[in-house]
Formats: C-alpha cells, structure tokens, sequence
C-alpha cells in the first residue's frame, strides 16, 4: 500500500507537554465547568455562612483565596505537572526523546514510535485541532495523535485533512 503522506520527528518536553494538555482540555472540559459551578457553589455557600457567623473580611477573602489557588491546583498546575512527569518517564523508559512516526495511507494511519505501534482507520479520528505547534488528531478512545505541521516528509496538512474527511464520510 503506497504511502500517502509521512510525519516524523522527535517528540520534545515542551511538544508533549502541551499536546497532553489540550488532550485533557478536550476530555474533561464538562467536568471542569461542573467543578467549577460546584466549587462557585461552595464558595457562596462558605462566605455566606461565614458572614452571617460574624466572620471578619479578611476570614472570609482567605477562604476566598485558598479556594481560588484549589482551583488554580486542579486546572493548571498539576495538569502541566502531571505532563512533565509522564515526559520524562516516557524518557527514561526509551533512553532518549521519543520519535514519533506517522503514515497516512488511502484508508487509514500508522503510529510508530519507541513502545508504539497502532493502525487506526480514519473514521475513529473525530476532531483535527491546531495547537500552538502540534496539530493534534482527537480520536474517538479519548486519545490523540500529534504532528509536527513542518514534519512531513511526504505530504502535508492539507492532504491528511482530505484523508481524513474522505475516510469519516465513508466510515
């Protein structure tokens, strides 16, 4: 089966750091406008109650505030702290930074890298999204295929999209 397209490249820190993040905006935004509404919830429920109990202000914007810096926690911080971690285990389990190879053909992708091996027909990716200097396939596993737009060593962004878009209208 001839090769359509081909993207290949080293994955560095700053790349996996930031396709991991946007992969996890992507799957738990509703759970995040959830906690938020909840945590909203709770904070006018806390400061209500700690007015009427005859708290001072100042109680009251230090509850304020350690709540905000949970939230901060729970959405940035430990996300990107999270990603980091996994880089450099993914390091250390390969010896070195990862290359990713992917190979776009008539009907489907392959993904192949240290550990990686995976075919996946163009039906399962179910958004194409543009980072800052990723171009990430969402699939439907809730999982996701990075790019590196200048990569291609064969093709380019616009044919994968065609590929793309042809294999989900007949899948």
């Amino acid at each position: 089966m001839e090769i359509l397209a081909e993207n290949r490249f080293v994955i560095s820190r700053d790349e996996f750091v930031e396709a991991r993040l946007a992969l996890s905006r992507e799957n738990t935004a509703g759970a995040y406008k959830k906690l938020g509404l909840v945590l909203l919830l709770l904070v006018a429920v806390l400061a209500g109650g700690s007015l009427l109990l005859g708290m001072s202000g100042f109680s009251v914007a230090m509850e304020l505030l350690l709540l905000g810096f949970m939230a901060l926690w729970l959405t940035v911080l430990f996300p990107r702290s999270s990603a980091k971690t996994a880089y450099k285990a993914l390091v250390r389990k390969n010896g070195a930074e990862p290359e990713r190879i992917t190979r776009f053909y008539e009907d489907h992708l392959e993904i192949e890298g240290p550990g990686v091996r995976a075919s996946l027909g163009y039906e399962q990716v179910v958004q194409i999204k543009r980072t800052k200097h990723l171009l990430l396939l969402f699939t439907d596993e809730k999982g996701g295929v990075l790019l590196r737009p200048e990569a291609f060593t064969k093709g380019d962004e616009s044919l994968v999209r065609q590929l793309i878009e042809a294999g989900q209208n007949t899948g």
